[in-house]
């Protein structure tokens, strides 16, 4: 990890090659439960079918 000061702010480089494999797996399952309470939720359903539409008909305009 590289830490760099820039106009007073600190960035910080990750190198995801140096991530253990058992942490990389923790955090998926972390970052799964979250989905999984987030996509059980009825509204947030339908507000991701909203996005999926419009990002479609982006693409169908880009082309």
């Amino acid at each position: 990890m590289n830490d760099k000061k820039s106009n007073n702010k600190t960035i910080i480089r990750i190198n995801p090659a140096l991530i253990p494999e058992a942490e990389i797996k923790l955090l998926a399952m972390s970052f799964l439960e979250g989905v999984r309470q987030y996509y059980s939720d009825p509204k947030n359903v339908a507000k991701f079918k909203k996005w999926q539409k419009q990002k479609l008909q982006e693409q169908k305009t880009l082309n």
